[in-house]
């Protein structure tokens, strides 16, 4: 739930760590 589930749910999360997207 730190792959592409925060990167849907929260793109700012994502993007932080680095783990949404990439």
């Amino acid at each position: 739930i730190r792959e592409m589930t925060p990167a849907a749910t929260e793109p700012n999360v994502s993007f932080k760590r680095g783990t949404g997207f990439r």
